[in-house]
This record gives structure tokens, sequence and C-alpha cells, in this order.
């Protein structure tokens, strides 16, 4: 799964810790917390925000959290009791424009103001609801073959219609405070404090799972994804741009061998490869070649476990990726699939080797469980 742990592949960008440019110089890189070191920043910008706001003015405006007039009062047909009124409908599809212009979601550095957001009440949240989900006979789509036989791919997982929901709950200013800047992308971390134990992570300390993640949740669960007592207690949210993608790497240990990733917005090819042993690596030889590629669609979910799970995953960065051909086609000279591996799921993702993929801006989910401490 795409995915951020403290000794991840990405680290915070240079542009996000500028402030502190002082503070590294004195310390030993090695001694680096870039975690304490994201809070230190975030109180700053914190002071500074609430400076800059201390006045209060500003014209009128709409509250995209609450859906209420910037004078405190609800608009029409915009309580929490509205879940299908069309004007908070309208409130959430302008929230999510205006946290996502064009190329890229939103701006870019970490948001750090403070919105006074309770993850758990929905009142702070677009409507969102899902119906209830019969469960997936995922043997009917396996797609790792030979490769890794614990690879489920699932196309269209989520209608057109959910798949805008969705991004409208990412992009909401309810969520405003969650975003953090790493080098290749930025990335909201939720978590259910009542079951998860990490403390050490760059992103937010959640208050628990947002009420629209909970439901995404139990749609998993409903649809036979994870057991019941492997409900998923961790939602990782990247937002990639156009041309951003992610390195090699695994979701390690500290979570249940089993996760689901939800993609939304662009296509994209994401690439396995085994991990190689220490004696393996050599100065030519950092990561074993790809094993074998799969097409990302906009509302696919992507399942894997079991061997799948101990393998390397990464998306390739740049404008567009090209969808390389099925396993048998796809010799030690094809430049394509030495890039990215062959394509498991051609059929599936209704994709064609060859085919060029334009990549824009895109968002993934993804859903695991941390094992117990």
């Amino acid at each position: 799964a795409e995915s951020l742990t403290p000794d991840g592949p990405d680290l915070p960008s240079a542009s996000g810790l500028a402030g502190s440019r002082g503070t590294l110089k004195r310390r030993r890189m090695s001694a680096i917390d870039f975690a304490a070191l994201l809070a230190e920043e975030r109180a700053k910008a914190r002071q500074v925000r609430t400076a800059s706001e201390g006045g209060g003015g500003g014209g009128g405006g709409r509250d995209c959290a609450t859906g209420s007039e910037s004078g405190g009062q609800p608009g029409p047909g915009e309580t929490a009791a509205s879940a299908t009124g069309t004007s908070a409908r309208s409130t959430a599809r302008s929230c999510a424009k205006a946290a996502a212009p064009a190329g890229r979601p939103t701006s870019g550095g970490a948001h750090t103001g403070s919105t006074g957001v309770d993850p758990a009440d929905s009142a702070q949240w677009p409507p969102f609801g899902l119906p209830t989900r019969p469960r997936v006979d995922t043997a009917r789509y396996v797609v790792g073959g030979d490769v890794a036989s614990t690879v489920i791919y699932l196309p269209d997982f989520f209608s057109e219609e959910q798949g805008r929901s969705l991004l409208e709950q990412v992009h909401c200013s309810a969520a405003h405070d969650a975003w953090v800047q790493l080098k290749s992308r930025r990335l909201q971390l939720w978590q259910d404090t009542s079951t998860s134990t990490s403390t050490t992570t760059t992103a937010r300390p959640a208050a628990g799972l947002p009420p629209w993640l909970d439901r995404v949740i139990d749609t998993l669960v409903d649809a036979g994804l994870f057991p019941d007592t492997s409900r998923p207690d961790h939602c990782l949210l990247n937002e990639y741009a156009a041309d951003e993608g992610i390195l090699p790497h695994t979701d390690g240990p500290r979570f249940h061998p089993r996760v689901a990733t939800v993609s939304l917005g662009s296509s994209a090819v994401m690439s396995f490869r085994r991990a190689l042993s220490t004696d393996e690596i050599g100065p030519d030889t950092a990561t074993a070649p790809p094993a074998m590629s799969l097409i990302l669609r906009p509302r696919s979910l992507v399942l894997f476990f079991g061997e799948a799970y101990t393998m390397l995953h990464s998306i390739e960065p740049g404008p567009h990726n090209t969808v390389p051909p099925p396993p048998g086609e796809c010799g030690p000279g094809h430049e394509v699939g030495r890039l990215y591996g062959p394509c498991v799921n051609l059929d599936p993702a209704a994709a064609v080797a060859g085919e060029t993929i334009a990549r824009g801006p895109r968002v993934s989910l993804t859903f695991r469980r941390e094992v117990a401490a």
C-alpha cells in the first residue's frame, strides 16, 4: 500500500522545514526527530495564523465544514439533518473545488491552522452515505497469477457518484488541518485511537476516524475484504500531483498483512517486486526488477495479502505511464516491461498493452489494521 512509516522513503520537504534551517545545522542528521520538528513548525504557523486572523473581519463566506455562512447561521437546508439536501451537496462541492484547484488538489504546503474539528462529529463533514455492500467472491478477481496469487483487483468498486463524494470528504475544510506535505506527495493519516497504539508518525495525531471513513470501512468488512476480527483501524490518504509517484516500499510489520487501497482521480501503474536479501544488494542492485504491475483505475480497489504483502510496491513518477504487456509477452529486453513489470490485470482494467496513461492528480486511500502492541 502507499505507505508512511517512521523510516519510510519520504521525509518532509525542504520548503516545509524552511524555518528550521538553523535547528538542522545544529543537530546531527541521524538524530533529527522529524515528527517533533513538524509539530514545532505547525505550532509556529498556528501562532502566525492566529495573529493574522485575530482581527476577525472579512466578507461573508461559506464554511465548508459546517455548511453555514460566516455569520454562524446555517444556510437554507444545510443543517446536519439534511444529509441529502441539494444545498448541502452544493456546499460540499464548492468546498472541494476551493481546496482543489486544477493541476494539484491543493496549493502545496502543509496546512497548519486549527479548525477545532472533532473528526468523529458528523456535523463537521459533508453528507455521505454508502449502501450496504453484498459479499464479494474474491476468487473471481485474483490477478497476480503465478507471480503472487494474493492480489485481488476490483474494478469500479465505487460508483462515479460515490467517487465524487469521497473526494468531497478528502478536500473539505474539516480535513484542512490533517494535511502533511512530504517530498513527493502530501497525506492525511487517520486512525482509530481506541485500537491503534502507534505514537510515531509525522502525520496529525488523530482523535478518531471521521464518520465517512468509518462508513467506508463498514463497506470493506461487509464485502468480506476484511474479517470482522481484523477491521481496519488506520487509513493513510495520499494525494499526488500529476507527475508524482512513490518509491518501492512495503507496509512492514507494524500492520496485519492485509491491505486495501482505493484509487480516485487519475489512473496509474503500480509495480511489485520482491525484496532483496542483504547479500543480494550490490552497488548496481538496490532493488529487484519489477515482477508484475497493475493498472489502478479510478474508483478501483486493490487488496493484497500473504506473499504479495512482503513485496515492494511503487509508482513511477512522470507525466505519463505506459501500460506494459502481459506475462509471456514481456521478455527481459522489453523496455516497458523492464520498467514496470508485466501487467496482470489488462482485461479487468480495460487496458491495452502500449496504451499511454496521461497522469493527472490522484488520491489513494489505504486501509490497514495495526498489530496490537
